[in-house]
């Protein structure tokens, strides 16, 4: 049975992107000047992101006390799940891609803009708010996350994280 790990936290230049074109966003929707368009984005960010952010804290949260005691945690890999995730990707991808071309001639530009612009800033402050929490977590438990995953030697058997206290080998 092989191991294979990376890092589970995002680095400081992914962290410094991601709040880099947020705040670029911000600017754009501002600058629009549209009310609407301001109150859709604010309303859709904030709650896509805390979504996402509740979601992955509270996944990450009931392993964290294991990965303290134990070191790692994993669970079998659903090979079922992750093909219909990907048949469910494959699907939403072009939905995603024109439906929003199909609306900008329903909406109004000012709700479709927000509405366009939350969702995807939403998702990545979802994204940048949960690499902070657990940024804060492993500086808080003096160590590193890391994704863990176990192979037989042609597919995966196991993902999970795995946690390394500082001065352990890592």
């Amino acid at each position: 049975m092989f191991r294979d790990e990376a890092k589970a936290v995002a680095g400081p230049r992914s962290l410094a992107f991601w709040s880099v074109l947020l705040l670029l966003s911000a600017y754009l929707i501002a600058d629009s000047e549209i009310l609407s368009a301001i109150e859709v984005w604010a309303l859709i960010v904030a709650i896509i992101g805390l979504i996402a952010l509740y979601y992955r804290v509270g996944k990450f949260s009931k392993n964290s006390s294991e990965l303290l005691m134990a070191g790692e945690t994993s669970a079998p890999y659903d090979h079922r799940k992750q093909f219909r995730t990907l048949l469910l990707v494959v699907f939403m991808t072009p939905v995603a891609f024109f439906l929003p071309l199909l609306l900008a001639s329903r909406l109004s530009f000012g709700l479709w803009l927000g509405s366009i612009l939350g969702v995807i800033d939403g998702w990545v402050l979802g994204i940048l708010l949960y690499n902070l929490y657990l940024l804060d977590w492993q500086r808080k438990n003096s160590g590193k996350l890391f994704v863990l995953q176990r192979w037989d030697g042609r597919q995966i058997t196991h993902m999970g994280m795995s946690f390394v206290r500082n001065g352990d080998n890592v």
